[in-house]
């Protein structure tokens, strides 16, 4: 699959009809960049040199769905992937399903999408208060049981609009949900992982450390649900809230040795497992 590391740095650049600038790389992942992008048209007219127009470049020749720019805000946040290789399937799959979900609250919203010949873009809400890993790391949680409760009602409600409306995230996980200043408000966002099979075999999708262990490429796995996958992956997410901690590395019995003992202890005494093993 084509990388993150295959696309160039557009800082600077102004896209989709001279209608945003790309003002600063905010993110990397796998297989793209996320920007923070502005109304191109509220930008002083005298820009620095280093803002690059492409006014003469395919950028401004580009392809679009979704929202019309007169529904957007004044900031974006703009992920950037290629538009060649041979994830362009999963790229495809991440815009048309995250748009089928985008208007729940707890969602970040997708207002469009469009291509050129080298780029894929998605416009989404930007919000500058960061993730609930972030939120987590800096004890924004800690015995705070009302904001738990809320949080992670919030998610669960999310994550049933999706399911009832035929996606499945595949990829939930802290670092994947955006809050406010305060941990409150979450909204799931990256549906790159994203899939509308009831019943899959392609497994490994996801984080290993949120991943259910049907999900993973071994000798005895032939298919998984996602819908559960995802169930499996708030749980975790649940634990991460509470304690901070993670269960396990991984849901392999061979491969984890807190879930291997997870795995073999009767049904009744695993919350005392648990117990042992996480401050709760």
């Amino acid at each position: 699959m084509s990388s993150s590391k295959n696309l160039a740095d557009l800082t600077g650049c102004i896209i989709d009809d001279s209608t945003l600038l790309l003002a600063k790389l905010v993110g990397i992942g796998a297989y793209g960049k996320l920007y923070r992008a502005v109304d191109a048209q509220s930008c002083p007219s005298s820009r620095p040199s280093s803002w690059a127009s492409t006014s003469s470049s395919s950028l401004l020749s580009s392809t679009s769905s979704g929202a019309t720019s007169s529904t957007f805000n004044s900031v974006y946040a703009v992920k950037c992937l290629k538009s060649s290789g041979d994830n362009i399937p999963v790229r495809d799959s991440e815009s048309t399903l995250h748009l089928r979900v985008s208007s729940h609250p707890n969602i970040v919203t997708l207002y469009r999408h469009f291509s050129d010949t080298q780029h894929r873009f998605l416009v989404m809400d930007f919000l500058s208060s960061g993730d609930m890993l972030q939120a987590i790391t800096a004890g924004v949680y800690h015995k705070n049981t009302a904001l738990i409760k809320r949080v992670f009602a919030s998610l669960v409600d999310a994550v049933r609009f999706c399911h009832s409306h035929g996606v499945y995230h595949r990829d939930i996980k802290p670092s994947n949900i955006l809050v406010d200043h305060q941990g409150g408000n979450p909204c799931l966002a990256d549906f790159g992982m994203a899939t509308t099979s009831q019943v899959t075999d392609e497994f490994e999708r996801g984080t290993r450390e949120f991943m259910s262990p049907e999900s993973f490429d071994m000798p005895l796995n032939r298919r998984y649900r996602p819908a559960l996958s995802d169930a499996w992956a708030l749980s975790i997410t649940l634990v991460n809230l509470v304690t901070t901690l993670l269960p396990w590395r991984s849901a392999r019995i061979m491969c984890d040795d807190h879930f291997y003992t997870f795995s073999f202890t009767a049904g009744h005494k695993r919350p005392q497992f648990l117990h042992s093993i996480l401050p709760i």
